[in-house]
């Protein structure tokens, strides 16, 4: 019997690692000056209220924070959960999250959000913050998957992300064929990368009820955006 390669699933994998590659070379070098995206001044307002809305979502509850980076978010979590696995590609940017302090028990960890099925129990609680627009278009059901996989019957899950604000935003270098977005980002020192960065739209979000999850809400505030869902 005649086998035909699956060209096409070699290519999505070749996608996905050239992308994970390029974050973690990106993040690496950048992780001690990463904070200094929240400083922007527009942005405080938006900072602020969800600094004061994020953490009761995860009040009493064993949290997972995917793609933690430097703990900045892990901090304001804290204030009301449980305890807190934070888990990131980047041990740059796990080293500066340990040297913070925190309100609950907290841990870190090396690990992609792709590679979650291993974890030895289910949380009540997932906080993605800046991961979801990383995600290859064609890995966004996989990637929710995964989600579902680490949180429990009553868990809920929190998507923090950014928005495309003209002036506030590093513009969009290029398009590919699958119609991921990518910037050109630069460091201190000069050094560029080209980093894959979506911005989803209000109206995509439709492909979740395929994955039953029928309880999921998505705002939008001026910089950045919200998805809060259930698992079925």
């Amino acid at each position: 019997m005649k086998h035909t390669f699956p060209w096409k699933t070699y290519t999505q994998n070749i996608i996905k690692k050239k992308n994970l590659e390029h974050l973690e070379a990106y993040y690496a070098k950048r992780a001690t000056e990463y904070e200094a995206v929240y400083a922007k001044p527009e942005r405080q307002n938006d900072i602020v209220q969800l600094k004061k809305n994020l953490p009761p979502h995860f009040d009493n509850r064993t949290v997972i924070d995917l793609g933690c980076g430097t703990g900045y978010w892990t901090q304001a979590i804290s204030q009301r959960a449980t305890s807190i696995a934070g888990f990131d590609i980047n041990e740059p940017m796990l080293q500066v999250a340990r040297e913070k302090t925190y309100e609950c028990p907290t841990s870190f960890a090396v690990r992609s959000y792709y590679d979650l099925k291993s974890l030895p129990h289910a949380y009540e609680g997932m906080f993605g913050g800046f991961i979801y627009s990383h995600v290859p278009k064609a890995f966004r059901v996989l990637f929710f998957r995964n989600l579902l996989s680490v949180l429990n019957p009553t868990g809920v899950g929190i998507l923090l992300d950014n928005r495309f604000v003209e002036g506030s935003s590093t513009p969009i270098y290029k398009y590919d064929v699958s119609g991921n977005s990518y910037q050109i980002r630069k460091l201190e020192n000069g050094e560029q990368f080209e980093i894959l960065k979506n911005f989803p739209e209000s109206d995509e979000w439709n492909y979740l009820s395929d994955l039953g999850i029928s309880e999921w809400e998505y705002k939008e505030m001026t910089y950045y955006w919200i998805l809060t869902f259930k698992i079925p």
